[in-house]
């Protein structure tokens, strides 16, 4: 009679060994430690860019809505300049600005209200002056108004009228800055190299 043979039992492996599962998480923490900072500044990058996109969007709003109404709208930083305010440019809009040489005309009472939009800027970010005369970061006396011919009139402290107006969006604390410009001809705004102040 002849034996019969057994192949050696052996044993299937069920599960990754303590080495390879601490491997494996090391080079994950390396891997993160490595692109952490590279995604924050992406983040940072986003933020700024998306309040630039948003900032241009109200102009085009604004812009629109004068021609619309047939009324002038007044764009204005807030005095902490961490905000904005766009309004139809009438002294009930405006009391704040009741006087000076940029002051709104009274307005006809009869008037629609007309749209009123004001916004606060993302954490961290804050709206600059720029080299220009017609800046607005803590300038309340120049004025930036959206025409119903589709123009926008950049008025200085003093109410000269100037072609071109120049603002700039910053990460507090000296990060990243963009210089938006607007032509007064066309009243639209792009982006534009950061002059020295």
């Amino acid at each position: 009679m002849a034996m019969r043979r057994y192949a050696p039992l052996t044993r299937s492996r069920g599960g990754f060994t303590l080495v390879e599962l601490l491997a494996t998480i090391a080079i994950i923490a390396i891997v993160s430690a490595m692109t952490a900072p590279l995604a924050t500044g992406w983040w940072r990058s986003q933020k700024l860019q998306e309040a630039i996109d948003d900032l241009r969007t109200d102009w085009i709003k604004a812009r629109t809505q004068a021609m619309d109404e047939g009324r002038p709208y007044r764009f204005q930083v807030n005095s902490d300049n961490k905000g904005y305010r766009i309004a139809p440019n009438e002294i009930g809009n405006w009391t704040d600005q009741s006087n000076g040489v940029n002051a709104p005309p009274t307005g006809d009472p009869d008037e629609i209200a007309g749209r009123v939009t004001e916004k606060a800027l993302p954490e961290n970010l804050t709206f600059e002056a720029a080299s220009d005369l017609v800046n607005l970061g803590g300038n309340a006396d120049a004025t930036w108004l959206f025409l119903p011919d589709g123009r926008a009139r950049l008025l200085d402290s003093d109410g000269r009228e100037h072609q071109s107006a120049s603002i700039i969006l910053s990460e507090q604390g000296g990060g990243r800055r963009r210089q938006l410009t607007m032509r007064a001809l066309t009243a639209q705004a792009s982006l534009t190299p950061l002059t020295q102040q």
